[in-house]
């Protein structure tokens, strides 16, 4: 019994107009239905039943018996031949060797392998196989690719990154340009054209991170024996780095600004430097209110982090309205999970958008800060005078504030979730804190022995005199 199964989008498909005659027709009603899949099953032997089943659930083939096999089959040696011939393969035995060896053709390239094999049958499979998976570019330096990007997203969906939509989209852009090419022949010169020809349609921050998907791209498919080496990439300049931040007057004037639910949770991520979705998607159950600890499970490094609040009084005030409002909630009949949820329905132009208890995130694979709440913060930061804030500039706020407060590193790290290097892009100064810093330096170096004669502004007599012996302007005190 020979069967096979193709592809159903090499079907022909019945027009639309047809379907919808066929279906209000009477006459299809009042005769019986043709099921093609249960008259396949029913030619099959029992014993291949399950597997026939298997196939049609997939919805992508159908089954072919008999004569459809048949040609079907023959259709596939025939391209088994095709692609042997395309790649220049053979089989052959060195002198004075047991094993027939075989050879192949890859990007013009010659590959030789010996199949360990006395067989001549077994060695013209093996190079037959070897073939195929060479065109299917699964052998070492034969993937395309296209194919390390589509494994490079398949491994960030199996870790669960939560980047996988914008690394899509860099793959996608990258595939644009670099289509059809071996992965082995995309070097330094291809991956450079790419990144001057992009630079001239996107922001330098986007080139740098869609040459950084394909780099990983490339490990990942090295660790899977796919490729062998990783090219050069350029190194983007001109990169723009966030350096925003708000002090404490600032931050008084612009949360008067934002809604109260929202209000709370900006608070919160300016007084601990929580990330966006670790504040939002922040529940009850995270909470410990006998303990005062807060715990951000849901984290970026997938680490939980504790937040102990019993001595930190502007924070408990915060939980302490979220608390009030949960019970307000529950008198009226609303279970919410959320720390940070609508106290009272939103509606605009008489149309509910969302409900009292509902969460202040986008549901689904989008999650982010709502649309409605987005533009509230924008106007608030044009009112208050720091047009192009970021929410999560909060967060590098709150790690300046931890450094100025005298904090301990390791313990403000541990507190933000940060590593030594990103902390130190995060705790950023501003100018006006360099000159009392410099002042206080030259308090130091004048009480560790290092005197001066002054400047004009502070000493006008003695400006225009040498101050010190052998006529320097300036002079060590020996101790």
């Amino acid at each position: 019994m020979s069967m096979s199964t193709i592809p159903k989008s090499s079907q022909p498909a019945q027009a639309p107009d047809a379907e919808a005659r066929q279906a209000a027709s009477p006459a299809a009603h009042s005769r019986p239905v043709f099921n093609p899949e249960a008259r396949l099953l029913a030619e099959i032997p029992a014993s291949r039943q399950a597997e026939a089943k298997a196939a049609l659930s997939t919805n992508d083939c159908i089954i072919a018996t008999g004569q459809a096999a048949r040609r079907i089959n023959a259709d596939r040696e025939e391209l088994r031949k095709v692609r042997l011939k395309a790649a220049g393969g053979s089989v052959f035995k060195r002198a004075g060797s047991r094993y027939w060896q075989i050879k192949y053709r890859v990007d013009e390239k010659w590959r030789y392998e010996t199949t360990q094999t006395k067989s001549r049958p077994e060695a013209q499979r093996l190079l037959a196989h070897k073939v195929y998976e060479a065109s299917a570019g699964r052998l070492p330096g034969t993937a395309t690719f296209e194919q390390i990007i589509e494994l490079l997203v398949n491994d960030a969906k199996l870790r669960g990154l939560k980047a996988v939509k914008r690394i899509q989209r860099a793959g996608a852009a990258l595939c644009r340009e670099l289509a059809g090419y071996r992965a082995e022949q995309v070097d330094y010169a291809k991956l450079a054209d790419y990144a001057a020809r992009r630079r001239e349609q996107v922001a330098p921050d986007t080139v740098h991170f869609e040459l950084s998907v394909a780099a990983r791209a490339f490990r990942v498919a090295r660790e899977r024996g796919l490729v062998r080496s990783v090219p050069v990439f350029p190194r983007i300049k001109n990169l723009h780095v966030r350096a925003g931040f708000v002090d404490a007057q600032e931050w008084s004037r612009l949360r008067a600004r934002l809604e109260p639910d929202f209000r709370d949770a900006a608070d919160f991520a300016f007084l601990c430097g929580a990330r966006q979705m670790e504040l939002l998607g922040l529940q009850w159950a995270d909470v410990e209110l006998s303990e005062r600890v807060v715990h951000f499970r849901a984290t970026k490094t997938g680490r939980s982090r504790p937040v102990p609040y019993a001595g930190y009084p502007q924070l408990e005030q915060v939980i302490e309205r979220r608390v009030a409002l949960c019970e307000r909630l529950k008198r009226a009949g609303i279970i919410t999970p959320w720390v940070f949820c609508f106290g009272e329905p939103k509606a605009v132009g008489g149309r509910l958008y969302h409900k009292a208890g509902d969460p202040l995130f986008k549901p689904g694979g989008d999650r982010g800060l709502l649309t409605s709440l987005g533009e509230n913060w924008q106007r608030a930061c044009q009112a208050a005078g720091r047009p192009g804030l970021l929410f999560h500039d909060l967060r590098r706020s709150a790690a300046r504030n931890f450094e100025r407060a005298g904090m301990a590193r390791g313990v403000a790290m541990k507190l933000g979730g940060w590593t030594e290097r990103m902390y130190s892009r995060y705790a950023i100064g501003a100018e006006s804190e360099v000159g009392p810093a410099l002042a206080g330096l030259s308090a130091y170096l004048s009480r560790a022995g290092w005197q001066s004669g002054g400047s004009s502004r502070k000493n006008p007599a003695n400006s225009r005199q040498l101050m010190a012996e052998g006529g320097r302007s300036r002079t060590f005190r020996q101790a």
